[in-house]
């Protein structure tokens, strides 16, 4: 077992020398699977893991699919032309759409890029040639680890914040209410969760944001 599987066991009161339940061979997958589950949570609610992604654009391509390999991309945060030394702006279609209908038609050096899907960008105007080199910079979800010698790829600050998400799903497997909702509190706390998502009952969330269109639509 890992460094997070032993404070797990720590937490809910099991012996981490010789353990009667959560061992190697058994019930250690089951620990293993909410610290997983907790990872994946953490990565998209601090957007603390990233990295560097090289997009390689061809002439009129506009969509491009992005491959991690064994992680999974979330989303964008930053796209850099090195060869122009400036960065593309974020925009989406509805923008497009309302700055020119036809904008799929529009060939040039790429001004901005959007999201499509959980695994597609978009490059607004498409490129009028080979070989544009874009930076991306990515969130991304870590691969879930299946044994204890894989490295678990999460900062050391927010290792913590996953133990007591597994110590909270033990304790509520058990029917021990008490102790999984104060594990769970530490994990929301800790993890900012309350920050994002206002528990107050007289505003109501939309899904919809006050933004500028980019490109501005035509007089």
């Amino acid at each position: 077992m890992n460094v997070l599987e032993t404070q797990v066991l720590r937490l809910i009161g099991e012996s981490v020398d010789s353990p009667d339940v959560f061992t190697e061979d058994s019930g250690i997958s089951w620990i293993r699977e909410s610290l997983n589950d907790a990872i994946e949570e953490i990565c998209l609610l601090t957007g603390s893991v990233k990295r560097n992604y090289q997009l390689i654009a061809k002439t009129g391509e506009t969509f491009y699919r992005l491959v991690f390999g064994r992680d999974q991309y979330a989303w964008v945060t930053d796209a850099w032309l090195p060869g122009f030394r400036r960065r593309l702006e974020q925009t989406d279609i509805q923008r497009l759409n309302a700055f020119n209908p036809r904008w799929m038609q529009n060939i040039g050096t790429p001004q901005a890029y959007f999201p499509v899907g959980n695994n597609i960008i978009g490059l607004w105007p498409a490129p009028g040639g080979n070989n544009l080199m874009i930076e991306l910079t990515c969130v991304i979800i870590t691969q879930r680890y299946t044994s204890a010698d894989e490295r678990v790829k999460i900062r050391t600050a927010w290792q913590d914040i996953a133990v007591h998400f597994g110590a909270a799903e033990y304790y509520a497997s058990t029917g021990d209410v008490t102790n999984a909702m104060q594990e769970l509190q530490h994990f929301i706390t800790l993890a900012g969760i309350l920050a994002g998502y206002d528990m107050s009952k007289d505003y109501r969330w939309k899904l919809r944001t006050e933004k500028e269109f980019y490109p501005r639509p035509t007089e």
